[in-house]
């Protein structure tokens, strides 16, 4: 989250304009830069690194500044402790899919629905992971109520 004093408490357009500015270490910027590199620069000796860490900068694709300054000032827009920003849909939904899924689990869907989550839970997780799955016709309440 951002450090300024820029909270849930002050209304959403402040937090808007205000939140997650904070002042550019390198060059004394009052609003963040964009970043325009995809990887950084390593230890010397890189073998104690976790490659895929989103914890410090190494390569984009496992997160970057851009990123991160994205994902303080949603998650300061929404007074979330914390946010995730993808690069995709596809990418959202198998972030969500692969974090809270796992063999033996029930997924219940509507049966009209974007292509790449059918094809997650109708295909992939069902024969890769064991992931059950139901498909209902989400427009009759009764086959959603519990």
């Amino acid at each position: 989250m951002s450090k300024k004093n820029i909270d849930g408490n002050f209304r959403f357009l402040t937090r808007a304009v205000h939140g997650g500015n904070e002042v550019d270490a390198e060059t004394g910027a009052i609003r963040r830069p964009i970043t325009m590199a995809n990887s950084y620069e390593l230890p010397y000796d890189p073998s104690d690194l976790n490659w895929s860490s989103a914890d410090g900068q190494i390569y984009t694709r496992n997160g970057g500044a851009n990123q991160r300054y994205l994902q303080e000032k949603l998650a300061l827009l929404h007074n979330a402790p914390d946010c995730v920003a993808l690069s995709s849909g596809v990418a959202a939904l198998s972030g969500v899919f692969f974090t809270f899924l796992k063999s033996g689990d029930h997924v219940v869907m509507s049966n009209s629905t974007y292509i790449a989550a059918y094809r997650l839970i109708n295909e992939l997780f069902p024969d890769k992971f064991g992931v059950e799955k139901t498909l209902v016709d989400s427009s009759d309440p009764d086959s959603v109520r519990l």
